[in-house]
């Protein structure tokens, strides 16, 4: 079963027709991956719906970095949990 990153950058290079060596946790969306926050926006709700989550807007906002996004869904997922 792939870990919570693994299955993130899965999406992205799915979404953004990248390749997986490209996308590491410290890359920035933006200046790194020529994603911008009108597209992150839309991988929010992809990963919303991969995982079963909810991501609120004020969360979207804050997704700057691969890392950042892995993050958040892995509290997410520990919430769902409890």
């Amino acid at each position: 079963m792939p870990t919570t990153e693994q299955s993130v950058i899965a999406i992205i290079c799915e979404q953004y027709e990248k390749k997986a060596d490209d996308v590491t946790p410290n890359k920035n969306f933006a200046d790194d991956l020529d994603i911008d926050s009108l597209d992150v926006s839309d991988l929010a709700m992809k990963v919303e719906d991969a995982f079963g989550i909810i991501i609120k807007d004020d969360e979207v906002e804050k997704i700057v970095t691969v890392s950042n996004l892995i993050d958040l869904v892995g509290r997410k997922l520990a919430a769902k949990k409890h």
